[in-house]
């Protein structure tokens, strides 16, 4: 079993990686200095997966239903945004930015083009490379589904400090660092 610390809004986290996965515990009030009488008597809150996957759903419930009315999901607001914010502009590039196969890409993308939103473009120096562009109807349409988008983040974040956002965000990081460094 591998163990890893840090104390982060007076609480020390552990995680506990095992066989069954990564499970984190909250096991020492740093502020006090009191141990619970065991690990979880600060509220052992499981395995990171489940916690990951229901901030993922209720996240995505959400955003989809203020996406509704722009009759697009949250998978083809990410290839806006992407091309929007000019991080992606071929579907090879969306693939290695957004976490689906490049199959469900290509199919999202022909979507946005029928709707109007997303052009295909080939250079003419190589004709292989079809580039992607939001048109300008979809850069009209952007800022709108932002917006929407914010007040999703608005709700989730209803009564979550700066403090403890700005810790919450360096933790995600971390773990996104650590799993994109492989196994150790």
């Amino acid at each position: 079993m591998t163990t890893i610390g840090f104390a982060i809004y007076g609480l020390r986290t552990s995680f506990f990686a095992d066989r069954e996965g990564l499970t984190i515990q909250l096991t020492t009030d740093t502020a006090t200095g009191q141990r619970g009488e065991s690990p979880g008597d600060l509220g052992d809150i499981g395995p990171l997966g489940p916690l990951a996957a229901n901030m993922v759903n209720a996240y995505a419930k959400l955003a989809r239903d203020r996406l509704a009315p722009f009759e697009i999901i949250p998978v083809q607001f990410a290839i806006l945004d992407l091309c929007f914010h000019g991080q992606a502009d071929t579907v090879t590039g969306l693939a290695r930015l957004v976490p689906i196969d490049s199959a469900s890409i290509s199919r999202n993308v022909d979507r946005l083009v029928k709707r109007g939103l997303i052009q295909r473009r080939r250079l003419r120096s190589d004709r292989r490379v079809v580039r992607l562009a939001l048109t300008e109807e979809g850069m009209t349409v952007m800022p709108r589904i932002m917006e929407r988008l914010q007040e999703v983040n608005s709700i989730l974040l209803r009564g979550v400090s700066q403090e403890e956002l700005r810790g919450f965000m360096g933790v995600l990081q971390k773990v996104t660092a650590n799993s994109e460094g492989g196994e150790q």
